[in-house]
């Protein structure tokens, strides 16, 4: 059975192996010969981490989707009763351990469109041994954007962590903060031109209607969220990933002692912005600009609709 001590063992692995790497990764980018070794170890360092955060909930969590009884058995604490070693379990890979991790704990901010650059350098590294300067150094401010979260909900000493590489995180820390305010007034400023340059000749009353017809739909997707732009103040547009939030409700009616009639089930939603775009100044902001430009990133959905099967819920007791 899953014991207390049996999720702080599996958990601890992950902690203490992601900060190993960590550091690897730190020491690596940095050198003139070890690039390709920083790029792969700043991949593996978050893998572990989230995979450390997921176990700390239940090392179930770490299953993969078509796993087999061999591997909840090595998950759940009865690895006694496997029939394979625990090295040959079949459990997610680094993509769907940071999903996993993000749906679970908000604060954690992996989006697909910005991090998975971090595991496809890795896999450019593992598999090719090829890398450059700016792929590992980005690979490094990526890795550090995403542990520093973890290190807090798990509640780690963060000096002890990064050990003596912590004053080069707070580095990476502010030079992607410079490099992200930098690029925000560059577009901003480039996307005020265009939009004047789109104006040029109009009148007030021109301008208002061109300005209406570029910035106003009359629908909106669920995964979109309408937004006023901060370079034109016009209607832009969020991209949103949409993920569920706590745990769904299912609706029975009760006919006999032991008989129910199953009404359906819904679950909560947010929205959480991956990146915004304006079209009337064709301004376009990823997730790092849209939180530097202090735009709001998480909006209210309504909870959808869901059905037993998508949570391997048993039904009533």
């Amino acid at each position: 059975m899953t014991t207390p001590t049996f999720v702080q063992q599996t958990s601890g692995r992950f902690r203490r192996s992601a900060a190993a790497y960590a550091r690897s990764a730190l020491i690596h980018v940095t050198s003139d010969h070890g690039q390709v070794r920083g790029a792969i170890d700043a991949g593996v360092a978050v893998e572990h981490m989230a995979k450390a955060m997921l176990a700390s909930l239940s090392p179930a969590l770490l299953a993969d989707r078509n796993c087999d009884l061999d591997t909840m058995l090595h998950l759940t604490g009865l690895g006694m009763l496997a029939k394979c070693d625990p090295h040959e379990i079949k459990t997610i890979g680094a993509h769907e351990a940071c999903l996993r991790c993000a749906k679970l704990v908000p604060s954690f901010p992996y989006t697909q469109q910005a991090d998975q650059a971090l595991f496809t350098a890795r896999n450019g590294g593992a598999h090719l041994a090829l890398t450059t300067d700016e792929v590992a150094r980005e690979s490094a401010r990526i890795m550090v954007r995403l542990i520093e979260p973890l290190i807090r909900m798990l509640e780690l000493d963060r000096s002890k962590f990064w050990a003596d590489m912590e004053s080069v995180v707070d580095t990476l820390l502010d030079e992607k903060s410079s490099q992200i305010s930098a690029a925000l007034e560059m577009k901003i400023a480039a996307a005020k031109s265009r939009l004047e340059a789109r104006l040029a000749g109009l009148d007030a009353s021109e301008r208002a209607i061109v300005l209406n017809a570029l910035s106003t739909r009359a629908f909106y997707s669920n995964d979109e969220e309408p937004y006023e732009c901060p370079a034109c103040e016009q209607t832009g547009i969020v991209s949103c990933e949409l993920r569920d939030i706590g745990q769904p409700e299912f609706d029975y009616e009760q006919v006999d002692i032991d008989e129910f009639i199953y009404h359906g089930g819904h679950i909560d939603q947010i929205a959480y912005a991956a990146n915004f775009y304006c079209d009337a100044c064709g301004l376009d902001l990823d997730y790092d600009e849209m939180t530097a430009a202090e735009m709001g990133t998480e909006y209210d959905r309504e909870a959808r609709e869901c059905d037993e099967h998508e949570f391997d819920w048993n039904g009533p007791d």
